[in-house]
């Protein structure tokens, strides 16, 4: 994942700074983290991006900037991040071709910038050629309307952890000595680490616990949630970028779909294996849904053999046991939805349906007598009446909405990351982590 995050930021990079002429000046760029990030994020052993770039002659220097979260919670201190960073990158290179890059609100600060920076001084004289936003919520992140608790103004989402928790934990100590046996053979420390999982949770909704306390007490939905379209506030950086701070350079790139971090089935591969890949994360996660599979099925045998003995009872013990499996299996096929819904990312669908209401009798119409099949499409008239075994409907056709998680990478969506208000997903909007 690493790699191939490092390769597509290299790519951008390159792309971005070839379209200077061959008398082009010192290239430098600012890296900016995310949320709760520093500065060792972009420097740290394990992505080194910026030294990377540097040693490769692609850039003359860099800055990795360091800033709190909380220095965007009022417009003084916004103001005063900005002027900071305005000044390192004046110090830095006064002269040079600037890039600035964001990780996540660290590409929200980005964007900010370069308004404030093109149209302040001394900064306005800063050649600034290229943004290039990862994984940033340009539109807002739903995820900041979340709280694991009932927090006033917040959306509790315990109940949404609390189920799919119960729901996976649940059968664990209850595996099919048969299932037992066989995954003791093919698979070694399988079942040991298993009985972790219910630690390995802790491990994921802790770390996301975390981020959620941080961001109450900003509170990051005032900043960068999403935008009410009835009644905007002015002071919210999502609304700022995308109707007040417009200006931008030449050349934008806005990243999506980089994210590794909080993703249940990568967080929790990653308590198991430090080195996890995705190819590796992939398979270990078949591997689980198989063995509630198989525990599932083996139940099941086993209550079909007890019945054939009149042992009704060990039957229905192996049924439930078989239930809890099922169950547990459905959760984890639904990880994406029940993911969306913890984080408060969904999409609405449009249905109609037809109501029948009486209004009267009448001679003929469709059906075979009471209870009769029949097809509305094929009933509705211009009158909008029907008339079904002597009774005569008024036909009303009601349209409704359901909310559904969307699939996402990390804490975002894809659309939450578009550069502007309504931009369509183009070039590879696809979500390559999944096998689907």
């Amino acid at each position: 994942m690493k790699k191939i995050f490092l390769a597509q930021l290299l790519l951008v990079l390159t792309i971005l700074f070839s379209v200077s002429d061959s008398n082009a000046q010192s290239k430098y760029a600012i890296f900016i983290h995310g949320f709760d990030g520093n500065s060792s994020s972009w420097t740290g052993p394990s992505v080194a991006v910026p030294q990377q770039w540097k040693s490769e002659g692609i850039i003359t220097d860099y800055i990795a900037f360091d800033y709190s979260a909380t220095e965007l919670s009022s417009n003084t201190e916004k103001i005063a991040l900005l002027n900071r960073m305005g000044n390192l990158m004046k110090t830095k290179s006064p002269n040079g071709e600037w890039i600035i890059v964001g990780h996540s609100l660290g590409g929200i600060v980005a964007r900010a910038a370069y308004h404030f920076l093109k149209t302040t001084a001394p900064y306005n004289t800063l050649n600034i050629k290229a943004i290039t936003t990862i994984g940033t919520p340009s539109q807002g992140a739903n995820a900041a309307h979340v709280s694991m608790t009932a927090t006033p103004g917040f959306i509790n989402v315990g109940n949404e952890i609390a189920t799919f928790r119960n729901l996976i934990e649940d059968p664990l100590d209850e595996v099919h000595s048969g299932v037992a046996t066989l995954t003791g053979l093919v698979a070694g420390d399988a079942l040991s680490q298993l009985e972790n999982v219910p630690v390995i949770l802790d491990g994921v909704f802790n770390e996301l616990q975390t981020k959620v306390n941080l961001s109450e007490s900003i509170p990051a939905k005032d900043v960068i949630g999403r935008v009410d379209v009835f009644n905007p506030d002015p002071n919210s950086l999502i609304y700022q970028i995308n109707h007040q701070q417009t200006l931008k350079p030449q050349h934008v790139r806005s990243v999506i779909g980089v994210e590794k971090a909080f993703i249940p089935i990568r967080s929790a591969n990653e308590f198991m294996d430090f080195n996890a890949t995705e190819v590796s994360t992939l398979k270990n996660y078949d591997d689980i849904r198989w063995f509630y599979r198989a525990n599932a099925n083996a139940y099941d045998a086993s209550a079909v053999g007890y019945t054939l003995l009149l042992k009704f009872g060990s039957a229905a013990t192996a049924r439930r046991k078989r239930d809890k499996w099922n169950r547990g299996r459905a959760e984890l096929d639904a990880i994406d939805s029940r993911w969306g819904k913890i984080i408060d990312s969904y999409t609405y669908t449009a249905q109609e349906e037809a109501l029948l209401i009486p209004t009267g009798i009448c001679s003929g119409g469709i059906g075979d007598g009471p209870g009769g099949f029949y097809s509305v499409q094929q009933a509705v008239n211009p009158s909008n009446e029907v008339c079904i075994d002597g009774t005569l409907y008024e036909v009303r056709i009601v349209q409704y909405y359901s909310r559904i998680g969307t699939k996402n990478d990390g804490l975002l969506t894809p659309q939450s990351c578009v550069w502007d208000p309504g931009s369509p997903l183009v070039g590879y909007a696809k979500n390559k982590y999944y096998d689907d």
